[in-house]
């Protein structure tokens, strides 16, 4: 409970600056309770995450224009999702920079993948969505002969979102085969066919020569 009123604080005040209000709290972790219930339990797990968070660094949590809000003090913290939502807000798919920028923050891996909450689905599927689109953008606007391994590590970070991208793929076994690794580009492929097939019951059709553009 505790970790999902942290999560719900942290989402909800850097996904778009707003914070969230008492009452959408209370609908979300304890809509089976009256408000005077759901009120009290706020207060006693808000006082167990004050617990945990003052021994992290310096923050502030409470109300502003009638939501609740995180906010951490003197950069003492640093929170990967607050900079994706700054680069989020700030599109730039053709620019290295920014993409670079973006890379440092989900080559760490998918957002949240062990969370399994029901108001987290559709913040999931904007961020997937999003990476994946941005990231597309990018590597279809950059030279395969030049910036392989760039584009081989882009690849991948689509892979930690969407593991059955087949854009992904087609880069991803291009650019090892643009730089003579033609047996990891084949693995790769192999790899993914085995994946297809244990998700959709059925063979992936198009062949390694068709992926490569051979």
């Amino acid at each position: 409970m505790v970790r999902e009123l942290f999560l719900l604080l942290i989402i909800y005040t850097y996904k778009d600056g707003k914070g969230i209000s008492s009452e959408k709290l209370y609908e979300i972790l304890w809509s089976d309770k009256s408000v005077k219930d759901a009120r009290n339990n706020f207060s006693v797990n808000i006082v167990k995450l004050k617990g945990v968070l003052d021994k992290v660094g310096e923050y502030h949590i409470g109300k502003e224009t009638g939501k609740w809000k995180f906010e951490i003090l003197n950069n003492s913290v640093k929170i990967d999702y607050q900079r994706f939502s700054e680069l989020a807000a700030n599109k730039q798919p053709t620019d290295k920079s920014y993409i670079t920028d973006l890379y440092n923050t989900i080559s760490r891996g998918a957002f949240l993948p062990e969370a399994q909450y029901n108001w987290l689905d559709d913040i999931k599927s904007g961020i997937t969505g999003f990476v994946i689109d941005t990231v597309l953008k990018h590597i279809s606007v950059t030279d395969i002969l030049t910036e392989a391994e760039w584009i081989i590590k882009l690849a991948n970070c689509i892979f930690y979102f969407d593991q059955l991208n087949e854009e992904a793929l087609e880069y991803k076994c291009r650019g090892l085969v643009s730089i003579g690794r033609h047996g990891m580009a084949r693995d790769a492929y192999l790899k993914f066919t085995k994946e297809y097939k244990e998700n959709y019951g059925l063979e992936f059709e198009r062949s390694f020569s068709a992926i490569i553009g051979h």
